[in-house]
């Protein structure tokens, strides 16, 4: 009486599962089911099974567990399985399944103890033409085993495992669509059958119910997790994900009756649904208009304080980039130019592409003149760091940095010739000599008038030139002409030898008499920035290239060619151009250095 009592509770709980699946309002699950052991995960959460199971290293919970296959790894109408003692199934014990319309196959009677061997393999529905064997695969039964003949009822519920359920032989990862899927599957109205038929079995006079309770305990466990799988974990990963993203109460409304805004976020609800370790957003504002952009930024790092996990955050927005970023990583052509906080980027760049890139910069070639000491602007300035004696440096120096005081005040003189507002500020140009300064400030002045420049030394950066002239490796041609990005340069070949010129046949000839013959001689090519000269007319040159990066430079502009060999030439130009142009480049011969590579002597004749 007693095993019938907990019997029937048991059955009372089938007949709720059941029912709740057939409706559209499924209700939570009995809260009488334990908890998953400790260690195995619920079957819900798992991913879909894309191995045999069991596999040797797993705990068994039932004797014998079934032997299940992934959906996927089924070719025929229907499984075969094969369950031996020994490796090779030669053992009388081998027992061979008829074909199975299901992925797995239980044989509801207890295993002695010691290692298994299976198999599995497709074939069509009568079995008359079997696929090839699977993989071998094994499982061990322990003397710890449970064994399930007429249990009470708390035992049996508490050994269940609830893994692998066969139901995920067709779900997929489309997992809003699964539960009208597990309905409309053939194997769910078996299922439902078989239960049924189950449910009408009288059990008080039975000693062994090993295979029904197994059978009842199969059919709970699939529908229970089906529902968890469609419903209820579903249900509430999608509200926290809407209620992070600020749209609990448009969770009934169609995508297309949204705003961009609202577009956005659902877009980053979809994200942060799977509960990532790491969310990228790749230029996640960039179709919204400045004042969503903005709003957006602030709840995008709401989101990040709630979720608590890593943004990699892509832009090209420097306000951006500053407003979102606890580090910020400035990357040029896929490489990194610097990484260090906003404030650390801002006022500390680590070159002039950087300074150029993160915020509005005034960006000058200088020298150092002394200890703390550099020369821009035609005038000497006290600086905070030091650099060898004469060497040449990138200065930059902020436009909010530059404090506009009387002309006798000021470290330089200059003019104002332009004035804009922008609300908070008004921006200035002001040419001194040739170089242009741009300045910010609240105080208005009238453009025309001369004014004295300030700078405190602690706000003029400066940083070690990235590049100071274009060097290319090459080689001397029979012709005595360099090679060298990809294309045939006029080059003076005297410069290699001192006092040489070319003979009649043309070998360098130094003054002492000793020829050379340079052909195929590797070579360092030099190139000054102001000795490379372009235009937009594309047969006037050597080479084609299109600009690809340009700052200005007090005084004038500073450009990236590349050309379509994905060489790069950096160009000093007076003149305006404008990035994505295409030009020619072209470089007078007498503007090339070469540097020969290798002893002089292996080319004496």
């Amino acid at each position: 009486m007693h095993t019938t009592f907990r019997l029937s509770v048991f059955l009372l709980f089938m007949v709720q599962l059941f029912c709740s699946c057939t409706s559209d309002s499924l209700p939570e699950p009995d809260s009488t089911q334990p908890e998953t052991p400790a260690g195995i995960p619920d079957a819900y959460q798992d991913k879909i099974r894309t191995q045999p199971y069991p596999k040797a290293d797993n705990e068994l919970y039932l004797n014998p567990a079934p032997l299940i296959v992934p959906q996927a790894m089924k070719t025929g109408e229907r499984l075969q399985f094969s369950l031996s003692r020994t490796e090779d199934f030669s053992s009388s014990e081998t027992l061979l399944s008829e074909p199975q319309e299901w992925c797995m196959y239980n044989l509801h009677r207890r295993l002695e103890v010691g290692t298994w061997y299976w198999r599995f393999r497709s074939t069509n529905l009568n079995g008359t033409t079997p696929g090839e064997w699977s993989a071998i695969y094994r499982f061990e039964v322990k003397n710890d085993t449970p064994e399930f003949v007429t249990p009470p009822f708390q035992t049996f519920l508490a050994n269940a495992p609830r893994l692998h359920p066969r139901i995920y032989c067709f779900l997929d990862d489309r997992i809003g669509e699964a539960r009208n899927r597990v309905t409309s599957h053939p194997e769910y109205a078996e299922l439902q059958s078989r239960a049924s038929q189950a449910l009408k079995a009288e059990y008080t006079g039975m000693t062994d119910l090993y295979s029904r309770a197994e059978e009842l305990r199969q059919h709970a466990t699939y529908l229970y997790q089906a529902y968890h799988l469609t419903q209820k974990e579903i249900d509430e990963k999608v509200v926290r994900a809407l209620r992070i993203v600020d749209l609990e109460q448009f969770e009934s409304r169609d995508i297309t009756t949204l705003s961009g805004g609202q577009q956005q976020r659902v877009a980053i609800a979809r994200a942060i649904v799977n509960e990532p370790e790491i969310l990228l957003l790749d230029e996640p504002l960039g179709a919204l208009d400045l004042k969503m952009r903005k709003e957006m930024q602030l709840e995008l790092k709401e989101m990040h304080r709630k979720l608590g996990i890593t943004f990699i955050y892509v832009t090209h927005d420097q306000e951006e980039a500053l407003t979102m970023s606890d580090t910020i990583v400035v990357m040029k052509d896929g490489q990194i130019q610097q990484i260090g906080t906003p404030a650390d980027i801002y006022n500390e760049p680590a070159n002039a592409f950087v300074a150029d890139f993160i915020g509005e910069s005034n960006i000058y070639v200088g020298a150092m003149y002394g200890p703390k000491k550099v020369r821009f602007l035609g005038k000497v300035w006290d600086c905070v760091d030091d650099f060898p004696l004469h060497e040449k440096v990138d200065v930059v120096v902020r436009p909010e940095d530059v404090v506009m005081v009387k002309k006798e005040e000021g470290n330089v003189v200059g003019k104002i010739t332009n004035c804009i507002f922008k609300g908070i500020h008004y921006q200035y140009t002001i040419m001194v000599g040739k170089n242009e300064v741009t300045i910010q400030s609240t105080l208005q002045y009238p453009v025309g008038i001369e004014v004295g420049l300030k700078i405190e030394p602690d706000l003029i950066h400066i940083m070690k030139r990235a590049i100071s002239t274009n060097v290319f490796e090459g080689y001397i041609n029979k012709n005595n002409q360099v090679c060298f990005a990809e294309a045939t340069w006029d080059a003076d070949v005297t410069t290699l030898v001192k006092d040489s010129h070319i003979d009649e046949d043309g070998y360098v000839v130094a003054s002492t008499g000793q020829k050379y013959d340079f052909t195929d001689a590797d070579v360092t090519v030099e190139i000054e920035m102001n000795a490379i000269e372009i235009s937009d007319d594309l047969e006037a040159g050597n080479l084609i290239g299109e600009i690809i990066e340009m700052v200005y430079i007090g005084d004038h502009y500073q450009l990236v060619v590349r050309t379509e060999d994905e060489d790069d030439f950096v160009v000093d130009t007076e003149w305006t151009w404008n990035e994505f142009d295409k030009v020619s480049i072209s470089v007078k011969k007498e503007k090339m250095k070469l540097t020969l590579k290798g002893d002089i002597a292996r080319y004496e004749i």
